[in-house]
């Protein structure tokens, strides 16, 4: 998983290396906003600094690459949660993940305003004109490019 910035989701990404060296394939989607591209760079640190954590899902051969590949390059492109999650999901029905991957995955995805899934999007609170002002208060959003929300109805 990729470095937090401020308020946005992690961004995640598949890589696969040899257990034998540091370096490794990163595949992953890039963009944002609902503008994404399927990326595959090949000889990227396992260790880098971009990458704040690591989770093991499975062994995969070098001769299997193009299956990884071809899975990432069949998945509908959205946000890097979504994205992977569907990948490792094409994986698991292929048999070449462990079955609950995708569920846990799934499971792990955190709300975004850009979600596409119909599942994870960030949705703006709607509020009746009867609701008290005091009742709005511990409202956040997940977005640090939202400063302030805007509610329709009244805010006396």
């Amino acid at each position: 998983m990729g470095q937090r910035r401020g308020a946005d989701p992690l961004h995640w990404m598949l890589v696969l290396k040899n257990p034998s060296k540091d370096r490794g394939t990163w595949y992953h989607v890039i963009g944002e906003r609902g503008v994404y591209e399927v990326a595959i760079q090949n000889g990227e640190c396992f260790r880098s600094h971009e990458i704040s954590e690591h989770y093991f899902i499975c062994d995969f051969s070098e001769r299997d690459q193009s299956e990884l590949k071809s899975a990432c390059l069949r998945a509908k492109l959205a946000r890097s949660q979504e994205w992977t999650t569907a990948v490792l999901g094409d994986l698991e029905n292929r048999g070449r993940v462990p079955p609950g991957t995708h569920s846990y995955w799934f499971g792990q995805i955190e709300l975004s305003r850009w979600s596409t899934d119909g599942v994870h999007r960030l949705k703006r609170p709607t509020l009746s004109r009867s609701t008290p002002q005091q009742d709005i208060g511990n409202i956040r959003l997940q977005s640090s490019s939202i400063s302030q929300p805007r509610y329709r109805g009244s805010a006396s």
